[in-house]
């Protein structure tokens, strides 16, 4: 038992200094490489603290929380074969971003689900799988959820990496027929810095220079509606103006968060629901 708590103490050390190696990369380019379409947070005594404590309480107590919560409900947010038919509005496929799992939508799920949408969650494993291979993984889901849901096109939701495997299914002929607009909350539209210290094949793709991110780059615009919804404390991707969407997209700044805390935070999650609704 002891060995357990002093190995937990030295995990939990180590995220906390990463996480703090990371929120300090972040205010180093917020002060030598601003975006200017984004409103940078002031670099003060207050707002660098401020910061990596919502990192922390993001990443080591609300996260697990919501795992636990996944774990308890998964069931019935998987299939969407499982998916509540008595909801009014159209089904919302969301995808999760790198490292991560369905779990971290646990509330955007709920506050979607009670704005009546119908929400389909789509999962795939961060480690030993190709992108390409989520990508047609990806299209496989989305063709049964149009078997079961025939009557009306999807609304799509990426987090991080998953608004670039959005991205990336819609780029193959024919797709943007079948959705109705898509919304993105973090995603690295032009990659960022960080994925060069990120572990696994997978992260490769978000680096700046990445095969993925070029052959993006270079897509047609969208003929559907697209928004990206970003924050400017978000510490994860940088620069910031990596944030930024290609031509055809609308681009939202949200209220500062955490590149995590856009999943959680209410306001975040408001201006989600008020973008679904304006495509809808």
């Amino acid at each position: 038992m002891t060995y357990l708590f002093w190995l937990i103490i030295v995990v939990i050390t180590v995220y906390a200094v990463l996480l703090g190696v990371v929120s300090l990369i972040y205010w180093y380019e917020v002060l030598n490489c601003p975006c200017k379409a984004i409103h940078h947070p002031a670099c003060t005594p207050l707002t660098v603290p401020l910061l990596f404590l919502y990192c922390c309480v993001s990443h080591m107590v609300v996260r697990p929380l919501f795992i636990l919560l996944y774990l308890i409900t998964r069931r019935s947010i998987h299939s969407p074969l499982s998916v509540e038919r008595n909801l009014s509005r159209p089904p919302v496929v969301l995808v999760h971003g790198l490292y991560d799992l369905p779990a971290s939508f646990f509330m955007t799920r709920r506050r979607l689900e009670k704005a009546g949408y119908r929400v389909i969650h789509f999962g795939y494993k961060s480690f030993f799988i190709p992108f390409e291979t989520i990508v047609t993984q990806f299209d496989d889901f989305i063709y049964l959820g149009e078997a079961s849901f025939p009557e009306q096109k999807f609304l799509m939701v990426g987090h991080s990496l998953g608004g670039l495997i959005i991205r990336k299914w819609l780029s193959r002929e024919g797709n943007e027929d079948r959705v109705a607009g898509v919304v993105t909350l973090g995603t690295p539209h032009g990659g960022s810095k960080l994925a060069i210290f990120a572990p696994g094949k997978l992260a490769s793709n978000l680096k700046r220079d990445s095969a993925l991110i070029c052959s993006l780059a270079l897509s047609s615009p969208p003929k559907i509606p697209c928004t990206a919804l970003a924050s400017a404390a978000d510490e994860m991707v940088l620069p910031a103006a990596a944030l930024l969407p290609p031509d055809g997209w609308k681009f939202r700044e949200t209220v500062p968060g955490t590149h995590l805390g856009l999943l959680f935070r209410k306001r975040v999650i408001n201006h989600l629901i008020e973008e679904l609704d304006s495509i809808e």
